[in-house]
């Protein structure tokens, strides 16, 4: 198993990744996601979301050094956890995801389209009344 390693950003977000290699400026991974926690009632959860979940491609993420408050590796069922959440969010998150684009691409195509026909038949209604007016002035 590669080492997973978590990131704690300036800003607050938690990330967890494949550690690849850090330089003087940088820390790379490879299929970082975010942590997410979920609080249901009595029940606290943790959710792991791709951080770059609407790329066509899964390239290694530079962190900056310099937006990085804290950085380890993380415990082995931690791991596990990661590697699971990644086969799931392909299998299921992902395919479902991007299902609900295309169908609210073709919603939104199909009221731009009908927006598009009512306001030329508008416009058409306008050329007739002006055209009707001017013949009526001859």
């Amino acid at each position: 198993m590669q080492d997973v390693i978590h990131i704690r950003l300036v800003d607050g977000t938690q990330i967890v990744g494949r550690y690849i290699e850090e330089n003087r400026n940088n820390i790379i991974v490879e299929m970082p996601m975010l942590i997410e926690t979920r609080l249901k009632r009595e029940n606290a959860g943790i959710i792991l979301n791709k951080y770059n979940g609407f790329s066509e491609e899964d390239t290694p993420v530079a962190f900056k050094k310099a937006h990085v408050i804290s950085h380890q590796f993380v415990h082995d069922e931690f791991s596990k956890f990661y590697e699971n959440s990644i086969r799931y969010n392909d299998l299921y998150v992902e395919t479902n995801t991007i299902e609900n684009m295309r169908r609210a691409n073709q919603l939104l195509q199909d009221a731009m389209m009908e927006t598009e026909l009512m306001n030329f038949e508008d416009s058409a209604d306008s050329l007739r009344i002006n055209h009707e007016g001017t013949d009526s002035l001859q």
